[in-house]
């Protein structure tokens, strides 16, 4: 029985442990940090070095507002999102971020249509064939070249159906953007990229560093690609983004500034020293 509690506890009170591109690799308790509770439009953030925990605003706090944190991935629409908190965490969330105008049109557009004529077989072959092709990205059936093709095929075909909010075709354009990168073909990986920007700021909260990352990512694509001014509108959008979520010295928010610099340098006729740093420094 006491394990039973332990672990219960753990599950109800644990922070995920992420690194600097906010990826998974741990659990840990944290004692000051459980007792922010959670909200789907949190003022804050939690982000870690290593295993030390900070919790920092991502915009500011009017006197007496509560601090709160997101438990769950904010972007997962609301019935989904309500039943993942009921389930891991034991309650039924009725913030802000749940009910209201302004909530209730974010939600829909996680789950909009491409047009209100789409017949309910083809909404639901968009749907099936959307997790089908995630199912298949995430356990990498095949080599990359192949399950790239079947997510782009399938971001093709649901383009036709979902709006391009829809939360189904941000996550295959993720998942083209992932594997665009494992192959290097950045063309791919810029569009994929660059799709997922919209959708990015629409379902997740003001000053979020998920924003502040695809920005850094999209940047550093088109960086090394030689689209030095759209890279550096990018990556000087970003940069304050991550700066404030992670930190004055975090590797991601060095890297960010140092790839802006470079950008800076070529567009300042440095051209030769950024080029040099840009070709063995492909993004990551």
């Amino acid at each position: 029985r006491g394990a039973v509690e332990i672990l219960c506890r753990i599950a109800c009170n644990g922070h995920t442990i992420t690194d600097s591109d906010l990826r998974p690799f741990g659990v840990g308790i944290y004692p000051l940090a459980a007792l922010a509770n959670h909200a789907c439009l949190p003022n804050c953030v939690q982000t870690f070095k290593g295993t030390a925990i900070t919790i920092r605003a991502m915009r500011e706090i009017p006197s007496g507002e509560e601090v709160t944190i997101a438990y769950v991935d904010v972007a997962t629409p609301l019935v989904q999102r309500k039943a993942d908190l009921k389930e891991r965490y034991l309650f039924e969330c009725e913030c802000g971020g749940c009910s209201g105008e302004e909530a209730e049109a974010r939600e829909a557009s996680k789950v909009a249509w491409k047009s209100d004529h789409v017949s309910e077989e083809l909404r639901d072959e968009a749907l099936k064939l959307a997790e089908e092709a995630c199912i298949s990205a995430e356990k990498m059936r095949g080599s990359a070249d192949e399950v790239l093709e079947r997510v782009l095929e399938a971001c093709a075909k649901c383009e036709v159906v979902l709006d391009p909010l829809h939360v189904s075709l941000m996550r295959l354009r993720e998942h083209a953007l992932r594997l665009s990168i494992t192959i290097a073909n950045w063309e791919e990986a810029e569009r994929q990229c660059e799709a997922t920007i919209a959708p990015y700021r629409a379902h997740y909260p003001e000053g979020s560093p998920l924003v502040g990352l695809q920005l850094a990512t999209l940047g550093k694509i088109k960086a090394f690609l030689g689209r030095d001014l759209e890279a550096r509108n990018n990556l000087s959008e970003a940069a304050p983004l991550l700066l404030r979520a992670f930190g004055q010295g975090d590797p991601c928010v060095k890297e960010t500034e140092e790839r802006l610099r470079e950008v800076m340098w070529s567009m300042d006729g440095l051209g030769e020293m950024a080029e040099r740093t840009r070709a063995i420094q492909p993004p990551r």
